[in-house]
Parts: C-alpha cells; sequence; structure tokens
C-alpha cells in the first residue's frame, strides 16, 4: 500500500473497527480491491468494487459504484442484495479524511 491508500485503510478501518481492519487495500483509477481480516473468518476475505466515482454537496460525501464483489459467498450475496436496496450508493458526512478518496477516485459527471 502506499500512503493515500494506507490513510484511506485506516480510516475505513476506524469505522469498522468491531468488524475487522483491511489488511491491503489497492486503488486503481475508478476499481478498488481490499482484503480484510474479519473477526470470526479465518481466511482474509476480498472485496472489490469497480466503477466508482464520488460527488458532495459540502456536507454530504456520496459514493457511487457499478459493481461490487466479495470472495466469500454468503457475503457476496449480502454484498449483492445490499447494492440493489441502495441503487450501489453509499452516503457518508463530508468529512476532510475522505480528502484522500477525490484524489484518487473520479469524480461524477
Amino acid at each position: 500500500m502506499n500512503a493515500l491508500e494506507a490513510e484511506i485503510a485506516r480510516f475505513v478501518s476506524q469505522r469498522f473497527a468491531d468488524v475487522g481492519e483491511i489488511s491491503a487495500l489497492e486503488l486503481a483509477g475508478a476499481d478498488v480491491t481490499a482484503t480484510l481480516t474479519l473477526q470470526g473468518q479465518a481466511e482474509p476475505v476480498t472485496f472489490r468494487v469497480a466503477g466508482l466515482n464520488w460527488s458532495s454537496d459540502g456536507t454530504t460525501f456520496t459514493l457511487r459504484f457499478r459493481e461490487a464483489t466479495c470472495s466469500l459467498p454468503w457475503l457476496h450475496a449480502v454484498l449483492r442484495h445490499w447494492s440493489l436496496r441502495t441503487q450501489s450508493t453509499l452516503t457518508l458526512k463530508e468529512d476532510l479524511r475522505l480528502l484522500p478518496l477525490k484524489f484518487k477516485l473520479p469524480r461524477a459527471a
């Protein structure tokens, strides 16, 4: 992981500390691949999100994606259901700690 990816991994790991932590993160254009060590899971789990872009209105930071997958079959099914329910959108409170994502991911048109 480079410094930018490490900062993003640290931010996400803090938000989901009770679930696990990110052990590897790779940002490649609009795609993100993360390996997580989840509590109660013997093997690391890989997540991939493709087609990411972001927008902000000053108070809300919105991430949209084309596809999200997971190496753990049952978690992949949950992720797919959640993606359909949220229309592949994740909304967060605008935060300066999100700045690294803005540098790395494309902004929505």
